[in-house]
């Protein structure tokens, strides 16, 4: 075999390997953002599933009338859809924060005010966490959110370097006839 014929298929699986690893990777760019995975949630019906969940977990600590009072002053569906949102700038705990306040402030509109204000806090506190906890899972999200905000430019540097090397692969190989067949070959794979 003469040295050219070997490189040019060497060139191809080069090629097609590169171009597996551009698909992946705007696969995954595509993919793992706030978006998509909110339509993904959608699609499961996660957000009603959430808010029975809710709803199950404040009636565990609250009694039924004080559970749909404090569900008729926050919005379940909107909480998800922010710390999920906060994927992309990489809040998810802070944004998960916030609405733990939220819903702190709601539980101690409705509890009983006999109470001293220290137990009533302590309460409201490990209330709003068993509702945060039972809604969406802040720790995994948050990770998520690091691998993301790290990897994702660096996914993309790397998708622009194998496209550009893939682009002289193919070029080399349409500028000569007799390995033409290798760029097509490499396409098809």
């Amino acid at each position: 075999m003469k040295f050219k014929q070997v490189f040019s298929a060497f060139l191809m699986i080069v090629l097609s390997l590169s171009l597996m690893v551009i698909v992946l990777g705007i696969s995954i760019i595509l993919n793992l953002n706030s978006r998509a995975i909110l339509s993904v949630m959608e699609e499961a019906d996660y957000l009603s599933k959430s808010e029975e969940s809710a709803y199950k977990t404040l009636n565990n600590y609250l009694p039924e009338e004080k559970t749909k009072e404090v569900l008729n002053n926050i919005s379940v569906k909107s909480h998800i859809r922010e710390m999920t949102l906060a994927i992309d700038n990489n809040t998810t705990n802070q944004v998960a924060n916030e609405n733990k306040n939220e819903i702190k402030e709601s539980i101690l509109k409705v509890i009983d005010t006999s109470l001293d204000i220290e137990s009533r806090n302590s309460f409201a506190e490990t209330v709003s966490d068993a509702y945060i906890k039972s809604i969406f899972p802040v720790s995994e999200f948050t990770t998520l959110s690091n691998i993301l905000s790290k990897y994702n430019s660096k996914i993309l540097f790397m998708i622009a370097i194998l496209l550009i090397i893939s682009i002289g692969i193919f070029t080399y190989h349409a500028v000569n006839k007799k390995t033409f067949k290798w760029a097509i070959v490499a396409q098809y794979n």
